[in-house]
């Protein structure tokens, strides 16, 4: 490049997102639903948990305290491979099928839930030891009712973790802006709105970490004079998705079971943690 060319500085790429979703704006949230589904929150203060991890801000100053959670839409596929034994490949209309086969399901799945740490589990456990679980499954279950449990079981892990992040930060959360190839998925937008109680946001733009890098780089080069006021700018909500009161009631009875899982079935888990390793050594 030219000298004089400027240069600005920019962040990782989930706080690029945080950025391209606009996550000064007051009490918001950005939910990154991805392989891994990731969420976080801006704030002014240097503050460290077991519950998040504490990122520099894609900003001139600021912290993003984020969760992430492994399984996103990892969790989808792995049930499409895996338990259903389909190549989504060779079946490109599978996640329309389930998607519809699971809307004519009640919210809570009758009374079926799933807990996603099919990778361990990172905040607020740090536990690489940690398994996933289908609880309360019984004969009368379908595959509709097990997809729709896998979307319910991640929406209700990031509740968690947003609330953790509430209580130990003092941020307050009503919003979500939602990105990533997950939020195509009208059905799962709709199911965390329910869960969280929270609007959900989509913005205009959905690759947000492209756009936060250029909101940097507008500053940079003297467009507007802070990264905030250049993402109140640049930024826009093409919907806004409400959550259904009936259904945030049926879902915060069953969330006080939800966080109760891994507590419960922990015993069991420490008991079954080097399974797999000395299976795959008897091969």
């Amino acid at each position: 490049s030219k000298a004089g060319t400027p240069v600005a500085a920019g962040g990782g790429d989930g706080q690029a997102a945080g950025t391209g979703a606009n996550v000064f704006s007051s009490k918001r949230a950005y939910l990154n639903l991805g392989t891994a589904a990731v969420a976080g929150v801006y704030g002014k203060h240097y503050k460290t948990s077991k519950a998040f991890r504490t990122m520099i801000a894609c900003a001139e100053k600021g912290y993003i305290y984020e969760s992430s959670l492994r399984t996103g839409t990892f969790a989808l596929d792995w049930f499409i491979r895996n338990i259903l034994s389909i190549n989504p490949a060779s079946q490109k209309g599978i996640y329309n099928i389930l998607r519809r086969e699971a809307e004519s399901v009640p919210a809570g799945s009758g009374g079926l839930l799933f807990l996603p740490y099919l990778n361990g589990v990172m905040n607020p456990y740090w536990d690489i030891d940690a398994r996933g679980a289908f609880i309360g499954l019984s004969s009368s279950h379908t595959r509709a009712h097990m997809y729709r449990a896998v979307l319910e079981g991640i929406a209700f892990e990031k509740l968690f973790a947003l609330r953790a992040i509430e209580k130990n930060t003092g941020v307050k959360i009503s919003e979500l802006a939602v990105m990533g190839g997950g939020a195509a998925n009208r059905l799962w937008c709709a199911v965390f709105a329910d869960i969280t109680g929270m609007n959900i946001c989509l913005p205009e733009e959905s690759e947000a970490s492209g756009l936060g890098a250029a909101v940097a780089a507008s500053v940079g080069a003297g467009w507007y004079k802070s990264i905030k006021s250049a993402a109140k700018k640049m930024t826009r909500t093409k919907e806004i998705i409400k959550p259904d009161l009936d259904n945030h009631k049926i879902y915060k009875r069953l969330y006080k079971a939800y966080s109760k899982i891994y507590k419960s079935t922990l015993p069991v888990n420490s008991m079954l943690a080097g399974y797999h390793v000395d299976m795959l050594a008897n091969v």
